[in-house]
């Protein structure tokens, strides 16, 4: 199953993806507070863009406390406005007490510039757990932190 969903994932982004110009945004982006639209379910998150153009964005990002999480993903910009709505899909490979697992990450939101490099997030994200066995598991959850972005 998870084959199918890197699959999935790939073919995705390759259609989200055209040949647009690259527009300057910035690259390494830090995060605190409660979650977070690219590391998942951590208090503090990382990540850096590794390709970008107008409106999409691939990422790789680590979040921590109370999970450990990494995550590889496609960040869409919906609009250009001084409030930007986005949506985001990644796969996250989430480290907790529980266990390990590797799922499906969806989030939609937008974000404030308030300062030069200092943004504020909000939204609502959602992970699903695949099991095996039995029925696939989704949760939802807000997201709300600020961001820091050099």
């Amino acid at each position: 199953m998870k084959k199918y969903l890197f699959i999935i994932f790939i073919a995705l982004i390759s259609f989200g993806i055209s040949q647009e110009l690259k527009k300057s945004r910035p690259t390494r982006y830090t995060a605190m507070g409660f979650f977070d639209h690219k590391t998942g379910l951590g208090i503090f998150g990382v990540s850096r863009t590794l390709y970008q153009t107008d409106k999409h964005e691939i990422f790789a990002g680590l979040g921590l406390m109370p999970v450990g999480a990494l995550s590889m993903g496609w960040k869409y910009y919906m609009n250009e406005a001084p409030l930007q709505y986005y949506s985001v899909l990644s796969i996250q490979k989430i480290s907790a007490m529980g266990g390990e697992m590797v799922a499906p990450y969806l989030s939609l939101g937008g974000e404030k510039k308030l300062t030069e490099k200092l943004y504020f997030n909000f939204g609502i994200s959602a992970i699903a757990r695949i099991y095996s066995d039995k029925k696939a598991n989704v949760i939802a959850f807000p997201a709300l932190n600020l961001s820091w972005r050099k």
